[in-house]
This record gives C-alpha cells, structure tokens and sequence, in this order.
C-alpha cells in the first residue's frame, strides 16, 4: 500500500532541534514497511530496483531533484535526492543508507529500509539549509560499498567540499541511538569527534539515549 503524503514543512530560519521536533516516526516506519513489502533486494535484482525508483518517487514529492541513472550492473542505481543550498550550494552535507537487503531471503529491515524511511521524513521537514543537502540511497552495498565507491568516483569534487557524511546503516534497532567511532575493516575509518559531539549533544537536548560505539565493518563511508 502506498504511504500517504505528509505535508512539506517550509520554515526559514529553524534550528535543527526544532526540526528534530517535527520528525513524524510514523512517517518513516510507514514508508519502511512500504520498502519491505516489496520483499528482498539483493544483489540487484529487480526488488533493489523496484525500491530504488519507491524512494525516488518519494523524495520527488519533496520537491528533490533526483536524477535516474543506473549504472554498474544496469540492473539498479544510485538515488541521489538534492535540497539546495541557499548561501554555501557548493558545500554538501551527505546523509545515506542504502537500498539493499542483506541476503535474497530477508527483507532488510533495521538493514537498511529504516533508514530509507528516516530519509524520506528528513527530506520532509529540510528546507533553507546553508549547505547542499544530498538525501542518497546507495545501490548495492552489501557487495563492498558499490554504490558508494560508483558515487565517489563520478562526483570527486562533491568529495573534496563534502563537509561530513553522515551513513544512517542499520538504524531502528535497540533501545539507543548509537553513532559509531570507528570501523577496522577493510582498513580502518573514524567519525569525525566534532560530529560525534554535535550528535551526543542533540540527542541530550532531545532526551533521546545514546551510546557511541563501535564495529568492525565499515558501510557506504569507507569510500569517502
């Protein structure tokens, strides 16, 4: 069943905790059921692609740009959602999950359809950000980051002035929001301790529990 529409917020001069505030998590859990219901998205094949074009369509109501290209495999692609920005357009704030599921019998819950549908509520309530904001759902991540390494390789100067990435892999689950610190394979990446902080210090304001950790794979951030 197709998730109702939401109305835009369209607020100048927000701060973020008043935007965490209208997060609907109804909203975002009705859409990840959406994701699921379509069954396992694997590998590329065409449950990946039938989600793929789901999000697109959804953060085109929000009135995002988001082009249609697929690549590597041409059997999925990138979703690439952009809001931008209104006094630093060529700086870019990147928030991702990706579209895949796990294994070709799960439907990727927490793995990754949450984060999708945390994704599509935020392109709901963002608007008159400073900095460019890209809303991506990267294809085929659980074969080593494809998606990510694809993006990173075609948009090298999206790169250079991407101020953080922020990758919302395996959200939904537990009873903390848990940012990890650093991942050890396959090489070792960090979080940057500013983030983190801002996180820790959002999530106080919010009374929402935290617990910063960390694991051993890392996700779609390795490749930035």
């Amino acid at each position: 069943m197709a998730t109702a529409q939401a109305p835009r917020v369209v607020k100048k001069d927000i701060t973020p905790i008043e935007a965490a505030r209208q997060f609907n998590a109804t909203n975002a859990l009705d859409f990840a059921g959406d994701v699921c219901n379509i069954g396992p998205r694997c590998n590329g094949n065409p449950g990946e692609l039938k989600a793929a074009y789901l999000m697109a369509t959804e953060l085109e109501k929000y009135g995002l740009n988001v082009p249609r290209k697929k690549w590597i495999y041409e059997k999925t692609y990138n979703v690439i959602g952009k809001i931008e920005g209104t006094t630093n357009p060529d700086r870019y704030i990147t928030l991702a999950s990706h579209i895949d599921s796990p294994h070709p019998t799960v439907v990727g819950v927490t793995d990754d359809a949450t984060a999708m549908g945390i994704q599509v509520e935020i392109a709901r309530i963002l608007a008159n950000t400073n900095k460019t904001i890209l809303i991506i759902g990267f294809g085929v991540e659980e074969l080593w980051f494809k998606g990510s390494e694809d993006f990173v390789k075609k948009h090298p100067e999206i790169v250079r002035n991407c101020d953080a990435m922020i990758d919302l892999n395996c959200v939904g689950a537990g009873e903390y929001v848990t940012p990890i610190s650093s991942t050890s394979l396959p090489e070792p990446v960090k979080a940057d301790p500013k983030l983190l902080k801002l996180i820790e210090e959002s999530a106080n304001e919010l009374k929402t529990p935290l617990m910063i950790d960390t694991k051993t794979y890392s996700s779609d951030t390795y490749h930035f």
